[in-house]
């Protein structure tokens, strides 16, 4: 196990930003650290976990079992092509429109049902084989709390989606190494220059708690944040700020606290750390930096994949 076998490593790391001077991307650190961070934190969504397999294959399973037809035998022919990019435009759109799941507003499940509404209708999915007529959408993208329901199928595919599939092992599953790197995290905390907690903090709705949970990794954190619940997005300040109240961290009002996010996203993980003064560590799966603003690892560190990361953070020496 990656635990055991760094378990021994020292725990004497200095804690500071990311020197200038960087190694190939599989190997390069955070070599240089002053202090023990206050908090690790880790992104979850293309970071500890990931999609299993086809999402809109999923969307299209779950409607092709509700109308009792075999895999390809809807009405409306449907690519997965199309649906996977009318799913893109429609979360973009209601993101935009109403930010942290319509924190505020409306429920998070009334905000997804308008973002899985809007994707079946522009990948070409009828109303009618959804079963929904004009008196019973309430939908239509508005701003109030009342959500996209009123089609009998449309509501029984929704639900299942909702509280079954993208809740479980049936949508999702670890990335390769998940379980080790959190054992050797989560042994960290609490030694001699550790952190003081170790945090999931993602930009998702509160069904991250059951998930997280359904995947069996829920008790190797501290704290589980998402943006639903805080109110804000990463990269936005205040997420971060409030992963160190979570923390415990004395810094956690004023950003005087220190911390390190390990994500897959550039702008949203590695340009939010920066600005509040957290350290970064980047998931990028062989990619190389798409810009410049990238190719400067000055405050940050690149691995190809998440079993990386114990050693980025000086772990395995």
């Amino acid at each position: 196990m990656l635990g055991s076998r760094l378990a021994s490593a020292s725990s004497a790391v200095k804690w500071s930003h990311l020197p200038v001077i960087t190694p190939p991307p599989s190997t390069r650190r955070l070599l240089t650290m002053r202090a023990g961070p206050d908090v690790v934190c880790l992104d979850c969504t293309g970071t500890i976990m990931r999609i299993k397999g086809s999402m809109p294959r999923l969307y299209l399973g779950v409607l092709e079992d509700r109308l009792g037809v075999s895999e390809g035998g809807l009405p409306d022919k449907v690519s997965e092509q199309d649906l996977l990019n009318s799913f893109r435009a429609s979360l973009k759109r209601r993101s935009k429109e109403l930010p942290c799941f319509g924190t505020g507003v409306m429920s998070s499940e009334d905000w997804w049902a308008e973002v899985v509404m809007a994707t079946f209708r522009g990948a070409g999915v009828s109303d009618e084989t959804l079963g929904i007529s004009q008196e019973g959408d309430r939908g239509g993208g508005g701003g109030g709390g009342g959500g996209a329901r009123g089609g009998r199928v449309f509501d029984d595919v929704f639900d299942r989606l909702f509280h079954d599939v993208f809740t479980s092992t049936t949508a999702w599953e670890l990335v390769p190494g998940a379980e080790e790197v959190l054992e050797d995290l989560r042994a960290w905390v609490g030694e001699a220059g550790g952190p003081r907690a170790l945090g999931a903090v993602s930009n998702f709705d509160e069904r991250l708690h059951p998930l997280l949970k359904n995947l069996g990794v829920y008790e190797s954190f501290d704290f589980v944040l998402t943006s639903r619940e805080c109110g804000s997005e990463k990269p936005e300040p205040h997420m971060f700020h409030e992963a160190l109240k979570r923390a415990g961290s004395s810094g956690g009002g004023d950003g005087d606290g220190r911390g390190v996010i390990v994500g897959d996203t550039f702008r949203t993980d590695v340009l939010g750390a920066r600005s509040v003064g957290w350290d970064a560590v980047l998931i990028t799966r062989g990619k190389d930096p798409a810009t410049e603003e990238e190719q400067d690892t000055t405050h940050y560190a690149r691995v190809d994949d998440l079993r990386g990361v114990p050693a980025a953070l000086g772990r395995g020496r």
